[in-house]
């Protein structure tokens, strides 16, 4: 289930507890009561809230309105549609029983977000209205850039999966340091020298004074180590994708209270076209078929990860294609056969039947068995421009970090041309190729990028729990790209 205490849409911060109830109390506002009290959130975050003024990264501070430092901030209510199903199928009754039910497809995604927005006058609610319609309804400088009202297609929501906790116990064993005496004398009177500067209250590492050696262990508390609890929110950070802002806010109450604090009900509509949940994003490959790179695997070489950027000279196997064949009865006239699917040659690609391919697997534990993985894949290419280059992912049910079956792929791209000192993006979560080179803006990459034989390209999805081998084939004697791919969790 979905947090409703932490909401960030298009990179801008627009529901955060932790923040708003710091505020709050420090303001002495007597009306309001905390009421999620969650202490990890802000540790998580790398903040330490104080007041709007105090703090440099309060979403929605201005300078120049000086009420922007009375507003505290979105309070939640409630949120609806985060965790439903939108899954649905059309179904046609027949005249006679039963019926035809339709594919099921999944429909866009509406939330309807509850909320109270929390100041210390009315002249503070009326600007926190204001910056938050600008913030959720395309305008407003985000990020430092400028965010056209024009923008459209939506943007990402961000959000926690559930309510974030920490264990802030640390515990460690007394580590024994041992220290050298040497004394001539007796237990009860041992000699007073000592040689190596320390004192008898303080003696250093060593004492000597011309006797019989004698070892004492002395019990030191191990210092605790400084913990980077940033690294524990990408477990529960979880995305929308494509949403936008459809209705509201919409004023539903304003209230006033005895101390003259105010607090406003206000509520909002936004839809996700993407209705699927994405995690964050869990990098695995980094400066594959890099010379300089020894392992490409993010953080070591995971169990069942194998690579091999060197590669092998192979060809494509015969693989069996469908056809139809019905049957009919042979004394009756032939039937005749429904036209072929038109065969479009794939202009400017050239693959050859002997070409080079490199590999390296993602392993097992990586994929869910219930759920699924998205790739992102990344190519960075030399000053020469690469040509020919086919993108697969077959599956390695027994794990053994071999292709199981050569014709069962689950997702193959076939980039026909990779400009040089370029990065060409194969989106899975948004289903689009780009491609950024220098000097030039960020461009779509749909005429470089199709599917096996021409067809619409096959976007990878890997489930199930077991492993997958990923090929990047190119013709012998062409220069390869660098690689990276990153995984995305989803679910639908």
């Amino acid at each position: 289930m979905a947090w409703i205490g932490y909401w960030v849409y298009d990179g801008n911060e627009i529901i955060n507890v932790s923040r708003t109830e710091a505020y709050a109390t420090h303001a002495g506002l007597g009306f309001f009561r905390p009421v999620y009290k969650n202490e990890a959130l802000a540790l998580m975050l790398g903040d330490n809230y104080r007041s709007p003024l105090q703090d440099d990264d309060t979403p929605w501070t201005d300078p120049d309105q000086l009420e922007s430092y009375d507003f505290y901030g979105v309070y939640p209510l409630d949120i609806t549609g985060v965790e439903d199903s939108t899954v649905n199928s059309e179904v046609v009754e027949s005249t006679l029983d039963g019926g035809h039910v339709g594919r099921a497809r999944r429909g866009t995604r509406t939330m309807v977000f509850s909320a109270l927005l929390i100041g210390a006058s009315e002249c503070a609610l009326e600007y926190g209205l204001r910056w938050l319609r600008v913030a959720l309804n395309g305008g407003g400088c985000i990020k430092q850039q400028r965010r056209e009202s024009s923008d459209c297609g939506g943007h990402e929501l961000e959000f926690l999966n559930c309510y974030p906790l920490l264990d802030m116990t640390y515990s460690a064993s007394l580590a024994p340091v041992e220290r050298l005496v040497v004394d001539g004398g007796t237990a009860a009177a041992p000699g007073p020298q000592l040689v190596d500067g320390g004192t008898p209250a303080v003696p250093g590492t060593q004492v000597i004074n011309g006797g019989n050696p004698q070892n004492v262990d002395i019990g030191t508390i191990v210092v605790p180590p400084i913990i980077d609890l940033t690294t524990c929110l990408p477990e529960y950070l979880r995305f929308f994708h494509k949403v936008s802002v459809t209705t509201g806010p919409t004023i539903t109450n304003r209230m006033t209270t005895t101390s003259q604090g105010a607090v406003w009900t206000v509520e909002w509509t936004a839809v996700a076209a993407d209705p699927n949940e994405y995690g964050a994003e869990q990098p695995l490959i980094k400066g594959f078929m890099k010379p300089t790179a020894d392992d490409p695997y993010v953080g070591g070489v995971p169990n069942g990860g194998f690579w091999d950027d060197d590669g092998y000279v192979t060809t494509d196997p015969a693989c069996p294609s469908p056809i139809y064949m019905p049957v009919w009865d042979p004394t009756c006239p032939t039937l005749v056969a429904p036209p072929q699917v038109p065969d479009i040659a794939i202009g400017c690609f050239d693959f050859p039947t002997n070409y080079r391919r490199r590999t390296f697997t993602i392993p097992e534990a990586l994929v869910p068995r219930w759920g699924e993985m998205v790739p992102v894949v990344t190519f960075h290419t030399p000053a020469v421009a690469v040509r020919d280059l086919r993108l697969r992912f077959y599956p390695d049910k027994d794990n053994d970090q071999g292709i199981d079956d050569p014709c069962d792929f689950e997702g193959s791209v076939l980039l026909t041309y990779l400009p040089a000192s370029s990065t060409v993006t194969f989106d899975g979560i948004d289903h689009v190729v780009t491609v950024q080179s220098p000097g030039q803006p960020l461009r779509r990459g749909d005429a470089i990028a199709i599917g096996s034989d021409g067809g619409p390209i096959e976007w990878p999805e890997l489930s199930c729990g077991y492993g997958f081998v990923v090929t990047i084939d190119l013709p012998q004697t062409q220069v390869g790209p660098t690689v990276d791919l990153s995984l995305y969790s989803k679910v639908c």
